[in-house]
């Protein structure tokens, strides 16, 4: 029994090291355009797309070595009235709920239960993986830059809005995934520093709910949840005050290789 939990100790911490060493703040992301979101949704209320997942050391990342999964997400109103949106979970592989977390120290908290649960339950977790299959997803052009443009005002000067910069011509090398930066040797006071500038922008970046959504707006939303190998769905729950919906997105097929093994 010992022998199975620091068996599963180890798993766990290899997990949270990764290939590049403790989570810090990296340049700004470079530009993915796209044609259309990933997966869409729809009720007579609510349409609801899932533009893009930012996972560890992949595109769109803006942390090296993140322990959380950053879902980029589109909610727009079809309704003649106003509808606030409550929540967004996950269900994992095996059909559990997965909470958001808002905080650093949650997200690393999340990543270890989930990871620990799974290797439980037999379910390896392999964060980053995966990332490549999204682009089979659509055609490229300008859903996630938009929804990225909304979040943190990025644009060029034509007024396109741009998470990559590059040539869209070199499409080998501008949509891998980030190659791991090597591992350095940093002081407590350094890796402490590097801690709060993500946990500063984890907080500037994520979506606070609940969020009011008027009648034929489009409100973007960028939730963090622990990293979590191939979710089921997402769940997009919204309300007037007096009927409660819930708009899910079916992610079984969409993201089956997001941080699983080969």
């Amino acid at each position: 029994m010992w022998t199975s939990r620091l068996m599963l100790s180890s798993v766990v911490m290899a997990l949270l090291a990764g290939c590049g060493g403790a989570t810090s703040v990296r340049s700004e992301p470079k530009v993915i355009e796209r044609a259309g979101p990933l997966a869409v949704t729809a009720d007579n209320q609510m349409v609801v797309a899932l533009d893009w997942v930012v996972i560890r050391n992949g595109p769109g990342a803006w942390a090296q070595n993140a322990h959380w999964d950053e879902y980029l997400i589109q909610a727009s109103n079809a309704s003649d009235r106003p509808w606030k949106i409550t929540d967004v979970r996950l269900n994992d592989v095996v059909g559990e709920e997965i909470i958001r977390r808002g905080s650093y120290q949650g997200l690393v908290r999340g990543t270890k239960q989930v990871a620990r649960r799974l290797g439980g339950e037999g379910q390896k977790v392999r964060p980053g993986a995966g990332g490549d299959a999204l682009y089979d997803a659509g055609a490229y052009a300008t859903s996630v830059a938009s929804a990225y443009a909304f979040l943190y005002g990025i644009f060029n000067e034509a007024g396109a809005a741009f998470i990559f910069t590059g040539s869209t011509t070199s499409s080998l090398a501008l949509f891998a995934p980030f190659a791991a930066a090597p591992v350095l040797l940093r002081s407590a006071a350094e890796r402490k520093n590097d801690q709060r500038d993500v946990a500063r922008e984890l907080g500037a970046r994520q979506t606070l709910f609940p969020l009011e959504v008027d009648a034929g707006e489009t409100k973007p939303m960028c939730v963090f949840f622990p990293i979590t190998p191939s979710p089921q769905s997402i769940s997009v729950h919204y309300t007037d005050g007096v009927d409660e919906h819930v708009a899910v997105i079916d992610t079984s097929e969409l993201l089956a290789k997001l941080n699983a093994p080969e």
